[in-house]
């Protein structure tokens, strides 16, 4: 995610290499994360939807708001 809001925050260019690592990664976690049974002591699947979806929130925020800052930076300059 920081990729992509570099990308169009900045217009931050990044190699095909690191778009296809950054792609790998992202493939192998997603996987990970769906090939592994959770299950709660009475059985049932712990697989929740909302949870990924507030992960995926959280990411998106975290990208956004580094990108952001360094945009502020730049335009502005540091206060200290």
């Amino acid at each position: 995610t920081v990729m992509l809001m570099g990308k169009f925050l900045h217009g931050t260019k990044y190699a095909t290499s690191e778009w296809i690592e950054c792609g790998c990664i992202v493939l192998g976690v997603s996987m990970f994360s769906i090939s592994s049974r959770s299950y709660d002591f009475n059985g049932g699947n712990l697989f929740s939807p909302f949870g990924y979806a507030m992960i995926l929130g959280y990411l998106v925020c975290d990208s956004f708001t580094s990108q952001w800052q360094i945009k502020i930076y730049e335009n502005y300059g540091r206060r200290n």
